[in-house]
């Protein structure tokens, strides 16, 4: 498997959903400035800034969705599909989804589902047509995301259970480079781990300790 064995296309979803569920119970408020802005998806030129921002639209949708934010959440799953066609899947590969969508509008989990539906049928065209390195940018872009909102989140509520997944990250951090490794010679994955490495430098300096 060229993503990675055992590294599943959406765990960085698995993430978001798992840390959103702390930040209720730690009673973090919904802050929107911690997101990418969903009108930024049109600037995306690129395979590699459609992919990683897929990934990042991802986190921010199962984020705004988890607070109740009913409209939010349904621009970020538009920007996700519009960045999954600018990749080049086909619109129709979606049409059910998107019906499901208009029904389900308002039904939080649903919605997450649908966007790891969307998700999950990118990354499956993907690899249908040996388009590794971008499925593999796709997961960076979501990891990267979840960390980012769950450290401001963790500032700002000083929540142990948080500070403590967060720590725990140093493990699906070394799969992440180690996916991402195999793709190397790829000038922009090159350039996202030298920053990963800045990372996991920090992280190598904690112990974790079940």
């Amino acid at each position: 498997d060229s993503l990675g064995t055992g590294l599943p296309i959406f765990y960085n979803m698995y993430l978001s959903v798992e840390l959103s569920t702390l930040f209720e119970s730690a009673g973090a408020l919904f802050a929107p400035e911690l997101m990418n802005q969903v009108d930024k998806s049109s600037e995306y030129i690129t395979s590699s800034q459609q992919a990683v921002n897929l990934g990042v639209y991802a986190v921010d949708l199962s984020y705004s969705r988890v607070f109740d934010q009913v409209e939010t959440a349904g621009k970020y799953f538009n920007a996700m599909k519009y960045l999954s066609e600018e990749l080049g899947i086909p619109a129709d590969y979606f049409e059910n989804t998107v019906k499901r969508f208009e029904r389900n509008f308002t039904d939080k989990d649903s919605l997450i589902l649908l966007a790891n539906e969307v998700y999950v049928t990118t990354e499956e065209y993907l690899k249908e047509n040996e388009l590794y390195t971008t499925a593999a940018i796709i997961i960076l872009g979501g990891w990267i995301e979840a960390i980012h909102i769950a450290i401001n989140v963790a500032v700002e509520s000083r929540d142990a259970n948080i500070i403590e997944r967060l720590i725990e990250q140093k493990y699906s951090l070394n799969n992440l480079m180690l996916m991402l490794s195999e793709h190397s010679g790829d000038e922009v994955v090159a350039g996202y781990l030298v920053k990963l490495k800045g990372i996991k430098d920090k992280y190598d300096k904690i112990d974790v300790v079940f």
